[in-house]
C-alpha cells in the first residue's frame, strides 16, 4: 500500500483536536519521513495562527478548537458584552468588569484543548512579568483564570480603536505623521525587550490606536499571550515543537519561517516593525497574503526565508492602485514614489534584511533612524557619500542658503565643485576601506548586542517565567503552583552562576536583570549584591566611562539611596555624572539627568541649598536640551518641588507641582500611571500644607485612577489608598479611614509580602491611625510588628526604620512609660545624627521629641537643653526670620511656661508670634502662639495685656478647627481654659463662668 501524501496526511491530522493524538498520528502516517511530517506540521501551525489564511472553511476545522461565548454571559466577574476579534487561538469580547471596580475589559477566551493547569501557571509568570512593564504604547494584561467548563481566558485592558494602517488611511496621514506615529511603537518594543519579552507577531491588528487627551496613542496588544497559551515553548525539550512557526505569514521574520530551526531573538521584532513600516509607507506589505497563498505552503515558507521584496519606491511605481494610496496619504502620487527613494528605501530595507545581523540591532536604533531622517540628518542605513551628507546639510539649512541669494550659492558650488571633484578621486579608496572596517565593526557590535539580548531573553523566560510551571520546578517539598514573583527571581538568581563561562557582558546583563527584579520586589540588599556585579564585570570589560558601566552605576545609586545609605548614594551618582560629563559633554540631557539624581543625593542628607542650586541648574539644562514637558524634566521639577514645600516654600512648590501634573497630562494623558503618580505627589503637599479638603479631592482621584488602571492589589494603587485613608482620619472620617487602611493591608500581605516596603507603610500609617485614636492596645502590637519587620529589612540606620522608633517612643509615651520612650527616642536622635544630620528636619524634630520625653519622666534641665540645642541649630540653619525658627521659639517657649517661668517665655512668644502673623497670617499656629504670649503675660499678672492676645488666640483657633491636626486638638481647650483662668484672677466671677460653660466635659 501506497504512503499517503502530504495533503492526505494534512486533511485527516487537523481534524484530531487532541495534541498527543495528533502527534502520534503523524509520527505513525510520516514514519521515517522527517521532511514530510516538517512540512505538515508547520502547514498545522499555519492553520493555527490564521485559520482563513488556506481559505479554509470553518466548520472543517473540528468544532473542538473553537471556543464559545455569548453576549450576557458572566465569567467569572466579567460580563461579556459584544464579539470584537477571533482567530486561531480564540475569541475576543468586549467585556464589563463589575468589582472590585466597574471598567470596560477585554476578555480572551481561549480555545479548548490545551492543560489548562499549565497555560494559566505560565500565563501567570507572563502577566506578573508584564506588570513590571510601564509604557504608555503598551496594553496592560489584568488578569486571568479558568471558566466554568475549564476553559482559560485573559484579561486585557479594552483598547477602543482601530489599527493602526486603518487609522492612518481614515485620516489620510500624510507620510511624516505615519513615521511619528510609528515612532513610540518602536520604543513600545524595545520597552518589551529590555525586560526580556520577544512579541513575535507584530502587525496592524496588534498595534492599535487609541484617542488619549484628544490626541492618537498607539497601543501594542497581546504582548506574551501567544507565549502563554503555547505551553510546549516551556519546556526544556523542544520535540513538541520542532518543525512549527510562529506569527502571521505576512510579518513572519526568515527565521520564524525556518521549521528546522527555532533560532529567534528580538531581532524577529525589527523585521516585523520593518513590515509595518512597509505597509504604512505602500499601503501594504512586501509579500500581500493572496500572492503567499497562491504559493503553498513550502513555496510561501521559502518566499518568506530567501526572496527579497521590492523597495517601497518600486512597489508604488508598479502599483495600479497608487492614486487612491496617495491620496491616503493627501500627497500626489508622483510626490509619493519620490519621497520613498533614498532614505526611506534604506530604512525600511534594512529593517528587512534576510540575514538579521544586518537590521538595526534594537527597536530603539530603528527609532532613532527615523527621527533623523525626520530631522533632515543623515541616516545611518544610507551610504555616506560626501554628495549625501552635503544634499542632508542643505536642505536642513535651506534657508540660510536661500538667504544668501541663488547667484551667490552657485558661485559657492562652482567654485568648490573641481576641488571636491578631486578631493573625492583620492579619497574614494581610504574612504572605501573606511566604511568597510566600520560596517565590520557595526556588524560584530550589533551581533555582540543581538546575543546579549537573546541570552537574557532566554534566561528570563526558562529560568524565571519557566519556574511558573510546575513541571520545570525540582522534585520536593518546595515545588510551588502559586509561585511568586519574589521566589521566582530567587530561584532565577540561584542559576545565573556556572552557566556563561566566558560570557562576561551576558552574565553582567543577566545580574543587572535579576537586580531590576529584586528592586521592583523591595529586596534593596538583593538588588545592589547582583547590580554590583554586574557593575564589576562591565568595569573590567568596557571600562569606568563606557555608557553601560555608567547606566548600571546609575542603578546601584537608585539602591543604595533605598537603603538609606545617602552618602554611598552621593559618591556612585558624582562618578555617573562625572563620567556622563566627560563621555556625552556638560549639556548633554543624561548628564543633566545624572545632575538631578546627584541633587537629590543632597537632599537625603539635608544639604538643601546646595541640592536646590544643582537641581535648578540641572531642570535649566534640560528645558533647553529637551523642552519644559519631557518627561525627565518633569520628574526632576517635581523632586524640586517636593524639596522647596518641605523647606517652607509651600506657595512656589504647589505652583511647580501643578506644573508638573499639567506637562504629564498633556504629554501620556491624565489616567497614565506617571501622570497619576504626579498628582499622589501633589496631594501629599496639600497634606503636609493641611489643605486637607485639597489633599481628599487628588487622592480620591488617584486612587480611582491607580485602581482602574493598575487593579486594586497593585503597589501604586495600595500607596493611594493608605493616602486617602490619612486625609480621611485627618477630616475626621474614622471608618472609611481604619477600612482603606486595613483594606490595603489585607490585599499588600498575600500579594507582596509581610515585608515588603509597601506592606510596612501600610503596617505604619495604620499603626499612627489606631494611636491617634486612642486605641493604644490595638496600634502597640502593629508597631511591634512593624519595627520587627524593620529591623530585619533594613541598614540600622534606615530613615524608615529611625521613624517607627521615633512613633513608637510616642506610643509609649502615650501609656507613661516614659523610660521606654527615651530610650527609643535617643536610639532615633543618634540614627538620624549620623545617617541624616543635624541640618535635617527630622532629626531637629525628634532631638524635641527626646526633650519632650525626658520632661515628661521629671527631667526638664535636659529637656531645655535639648530644646535650646534645636533653637541653635535653626537660628543657624534657617535663619531668625524663617519660620522654622519661630516654631522652635514657641516650643522653648512652651516648656518655659509649664515651668511657669513666664518673663522668660515672653521674648520667645513675641518673637515667634511676630514671624508667624507676618508670614501666614491664617494658620492656626499663629493663633496658638498668639495665645502663648497672653499665657506670658498672665503669668506675669499682666491682666490688661494679656487678655486681647488670649481671646484673638483661641478665637482664630476656633474657626479654624477643622484644620488642626488631631493630636493637637487639646490645645483648643486649654487655650479656652487660660481665658477661664485670666478673668477669674482679674475679679471677674460672671466672664470666667461664661467662658468656663463652653469648656467639653472632663474625661472620667
Amino acid at each position: 500500500m501506497s504512503q499517503p501524501d502530504e495533503k492526505s496526511i494534512f486533511n485527516e491530522a487537523r481534524r484530531i483536536a487532541d495534541h498527543e493524538a495528533r502527534r502520534a498520528y503523524l509520527q505513525q502516517a510520516c514514519g521515517d519521513d522527517e521532511e514530510l511530517r516538517l512540512r505538515v506540521e508547520a502547514l498545522l501551525q499555519v492553520m493555527a495562527e490564521e485559520p482563513g489564511f488556506l481559505e479554509s472553511p470553518a466548520a472543517e476545522l473540528g468544532t473542538a478548537l473553537r471556543p464559545t461565548g455569548l453576549p450576557g454571559v458572566m465569567i467569572d466577574r466579567y460580563k461579556l458584552i459584544e464579539l470584537i476579534g477571533e482567530g486561531g487561538m480564540g475569541e475576543v469580547w468586549k467585556a464589563e468588569q463589575l468589582e472590585p471596580v466597574k471598567r470596560l475589559v477585554a476578555v480572551k477566551l481561549i480555545k479548548a484543548g490545551k492543560d489548562s493547569r499549565q497555560v494559566l501557571a505560565r500565563f501567570e509568570a507572563e502577566r506578573q512579568a508584564l506588570a513590571l512593564m510601564d509604557h504608555p504604547s503598551i496594553a496592560k494584561i489584568l488578569d486571568g483564570g479558568v471558566t466554568d467548563s475549564n476553559q482559560p481566558f485573559f484579561v486585557m485592558e479594552l483598547v477602543q480603536g482601530h489599527s493602526i494602517t486603518r487609522y492612518c488611511d481614515e485620516q489620510r496621514l500624510a507620510p511624516r505623521a505615519r513615521l511619528e506615529l510609528f515612532i513610540p511603537v518602536c520604543h513600545a518594543i524595545q520597552h518589551a525587550h529590555q525586560k526580556g519579552i520577544i512579541h513575535r507577531d507584530i502587525k496592524p491588528s496588534n498595534v492599535l490606536i487609541a484617542q488619549v487627551d484628544g490626541r492618537p496613542m498607539p497601543k501594542v496588544i497581546d504582548f506574551g499571550v501567544a507565549k502563554a497559551i503555547d505551553v510546549d515553548l516551556m519546556d526544556v525539550s523542544l520535540e513538541t515543537n520542532f518543525g512549527m512557526v510562529v506569527g502571521t505569514p505576512q510579518y513572519m521574520s526568515p527565521e520564524q519561517a525556518d521549521t528546522k530551526h527555532k533560532d529567534v531573538d528580538t531581532r524577529t521584532d525589527i523585521y516585523s516593525l520593518g513590515v509595518l513600516l512597509y505597509e504604512l509607507l505602500t499601503g501594504s506589505p512586501p509579500f500581500d497574503k493572496k500572492t503567499l497563498a497562491d504559493a503553498g505552503i513550502i513555496e510561501m515558507l521559502r518566499v518568506i526565508r530567501e526572496v527579497e521584496p521590492p523597495t517601497p519606491s518600486t512597489k508604488l511605481s508598479s502599483a495600479d492602485a497608487l492614486p487612491s494610496i496617495a491620496a491616503n496619504r493627501n500627497i500626489e502620487p508622483r510626490q509619493l514614489t519620490s519621497l520613498m527613494r533614498g532614505d526611506l528605501d534604506w530604512i525600511v530595507m534594512r529593517s528587512l534584511e534576510k540575514d538579521r545581523n544586518r537590521r538595526y540591532a534594537t527597536a530603539n536604533g530603528l527609532a532613532r533612524e527615523i527621527e533623523r531622517y525626520l530631522n533632515d540628518e543623515p541616516v545611518e542605513a544610507g551610504p555616506p557619500s560626501a554628495v549625501y551628507r552635503w544634499r542632508k546639510f542643505v536642505r536642513k539649512h535651506r534657508s540660510v542658503f536661500a538667504a544668501a541669494g541663488a547667484f551667490a550659492l552657485l558661485l559657492i558650488v562652482t567654485s568648490a565643485f573641481s576641488a571636491w571633484q578631486a578631493y573625492r578621486a583620492m579619497q574614494a579608496e581610504q574612504t572605501a576601506r573606511q566604511n568597510e572596517q566600520q560596517a565590520i565593526a557595526e556588524r560584530e557590535r550589533a551581533d555582540e548586542e543581538a546575543a546579549i539580548a537573546k541570552a537574557v531573553s532566554e534566561f528570563v523566560q526558562r529560568s524565571l517565567l519557566g519556574q511558573a510551571n510546575i513541571a520545570n520546578q525540582p522534585t520536593g517539598s518546595d515545588r510551588n503552583r502559586n509561585i511568586s514573583v519574589r521566589e521566582l527571581v530567587d530561584r532565577a538568581a540561584m542559576e545565573i552562576e556556572g552557566q556563561f563561562r566566558g560570557q562576561e557582558r551576558t552574565q553582567a546583563a543577566i545580574h543587572l536583570t535579576i537586580g531590576d527584579a529584586y528592586q521592583g520586589v523591595g529586596e534593596y540588599v538583593k538588588a545592589e549584591e547582583h547590580m554590583r556585579r554586574a557593575l564589576n564585570w562591565r568595569m573590567v570589560q568596557l571600562g569606568a566611562k563606557h555608557s553601560d558601566t555608567l547606566a548600571t552605576k546609575q542603578s546601584l545609586a537608585f539602591v543604595l539611596r533605598a537603603r538609606g545609605l545617602a552618602k554611598e548614594a552621593e559618591a556612585m551618582q558624582r562618578e555617573v555624572l562625572d563620567g556622563r560629563t566627560e563621555v556625552f559633554g556638560p549639556e548633554h540631557p543624561l548628564t543633566f539627568e545624572s545632575m538631578g539624581r546627584l541633587a537629590n543625593s543632597y537632599w537625603d542628607q539635608a544639604r538643601y541649598d546646595e541640592a536646590q542650586k544643582l537641581a535648578n541648574r540641572a531642570i535649566d539644562g534640560l528645558i533647553a536640551t529637551l523642552g519644559k514637558d519631557h518627561e525627565i524634566t518633569l520628574v526632576l521639577k517635581n523632586d524640586v518641588a517636593m524639596l522647596l514645600g518641605r523647606r517652607g516654600n509651600s506657595v512656589e512648590a504647589e505652583k511647580m507641582l501643578r506644573q508638573v501634573v499639567e506637562g504629564f497630562q498633556s504629554r501620556l494623558g491624565s489616567d497614565h500611571p506617571r501622570t497619576l503618580m504626579a498628582m499622589y505627589n501633589l496631594g501629599t503637599h496639600c497634606f503636609e500644607q493641611s489643605n486637607y479638603a485639597e489633599a481628599e479631592r487628588i487622592d480620591r482621584q488617584v486612587f480611582e485612577g491607580f485602581r482602574t488602571k493598575l487593579g486594586e492589589d497593585h503597589p501604586s494603587t495600595l500607596n493611594a489608598m493608605t493616602s486617602l485613608g490619612a486625609v480621611c482620619a485627618q477630616i475626621r472620617k474614622d471608618e472609611e479611614a481604619e477600612s482603606l487602611q486595613r483594606r490595603a493591608l489585607e490585599l499588600a500581605r498575600p500579594r507582596l509580602g509581610a515585608d515588603h516596603s509597601t506592606t510596612l507603610d501600610i503596617l505604619s500609617n495604620l499603626a499612627a491611625f489606631l494611636r491617634n485614636r486612642r486605641r493604644l492596645d490595638e496600634a502597640e502590637p502593629i508597631f511591634t510588628e512593624l519595627l520587627a519587620g524593620q529591623r530585619a529589612r533594613l541598614p540600622a540606620h534606615h530613615p524608615d526604620l529611625l521613624l517607627t522608633l521615633n512613633n513608637f517612643a510616642s506610643l509609649n509615651s502615650d501609656r507613661g512609660r516614659y523610660d521606654v520612650s527615651v530610650k527609643l527616642q535617643q536610639e532615633a536622635v543618634d540614627g538620624a545624627r549620623k545617617t541624616l544630620g543635624v541640618k535635617h528636619a527630622w532629626t531637629k524634630n525628634w532631638i524635641n521629641n527626646l526633650g519632650f520625653y525626658h520632661n515628661k519622666r521629671g527631667e526638664p534641665q535636659l529637656a531645655e537643653a535639648l530644646f535650646r540645642e534645636v533653637l541653635d541649630l535653626t537660628r543657624s540653619h534657617s535663619g531668625a526670620e524663617s519660620l522654622n525658627f519661630a516654631g522652635q521659639a514657641h516650643r522653648l517657649a512652651g516648656h518655659l511656661l509649664e515651668q511657669k517661668r513666664y518673663a522668660e517665655a515672653e521674648p520667645l512668644a513675641r518673637e515667634s508670634h511676630k514671624i508667624r502673623a507676618e508670614k501666614e497670617p491664617d494658620a492656626w499656629t499663629t493663633y496658638l502662639t498668639q495665645s502663648y504670649l497672653g499665657w506670658a503675660l498672665l503669668g506675669q499678672e499682666k491682666y490688661e495685656a494679656a487678655e486681647p492676645f488670649l481671646m484673638q488666640g483661641y478665637e482664630g483657633m476656633k474657626k479654624r478647627e477643622a484644620a488642626i491636626p488631631v493630636t493637637a486638638r487639646g490645645q483648643l481647650t486649654k487655650a479656652l481654659e487660660r481665658i477661664v483662668q485670666l478673668y477669674e484672677a482679674s475679679g471677674k466671677p460672671d466672664e470666667a463662668e461664661k467662658w468656663r460653660k463652653q469648656l467639653p466635659p472632663a474625661k472620667p
